[in-house]
């Protein structure tokens, strides 16, 4: 199995505005100044102090009788299938908070330190699904040069592409190394992680 490509990145250039839109502060496109002088320090201090692990790695696929298949496990999803027909490769992709990062927001938790714990809860969240835009670009650029192109990016848990194929990206990112598990119900813990897979395409 080959190795996927990890790294750690800050992401500082996450937007303001849109934390405040996840904690619901944004209200009719504005935000107060009350709120702002309130939380805005916590937020730009937060997002300073953590940071995401991003995971990717292109994967060869076969169509067999209009089933995908990749390293001998079938995606058992028309979805999938629909999407990946006519491509001969494909990038697999995860995102996930430091675990030490995770452990933070429970000691604010134990400490009843609310008002910390809802900004981080809101900052892992924009910063995952940041990541994984950012992977997808940097991908898109190398594959340009190769005269190949990234089609529609599809997660688990949307449409037929059940979260049961979840434990595939676990294994084949190797998520456990690096403290993410997964449970009976194929969740990733910590809770602020996501997957993707990208079909790739000849352009």
């Amino acid at each position: 199995m080959s190795e996927a490509v990890v790294k750690i990145i800050p992401l500082l250039n996450i937007s303001e505005k849109r934390v405040f839109s996840r904690l619901g502060l944004n209200r009719n496109g504005s935000i107060s100044e009350q709120i702002s002088k309130e939380y805005q320090p916590y937020i730009s201090r937060l997002i300073r102090e953590s940071s995401i692990r991003i995971f990717y790695k292109t994967i060869f696929l076969e169509v067999v009788a209009s089933k995908i298949i990749m390293n001998e496990y079938e995606f058992k999803s028309s979805l999938v299938a629909g999407n990946f027909t006519l491509a001969k490769s494909a990038v697999m992709l995860g995102a996930s908070v430091l675990p030490e990062d995770f452990a933070r927001m429970e000691s604010y938790k134990k400490r009843q330190d609310f008002k910390s714990v809802v900004i981080l809860d809101a900052i892992f969240s924009e910063k995952v699904d940041l990541a994984l835009d950012f992977i997808e670009n940097e991908i898109n650029i190398e594959l340009r040069r190769k005269g190949q192109v990234l089609g529609k990016r599809l997660s688990c848990g949307y449409g037929d592409f059940s979260l049961a194929h979840q434990r595939f990206f676990y294994d084949e990112l190797q998520f456990e190394k690096y403290g993410i598990t997964i449970d009976q119900n194929n969740f990733l813990l910590p809770e602020k992680t996501a997957t993707g897979l990208l079909p790739i395409f000849e352009a």
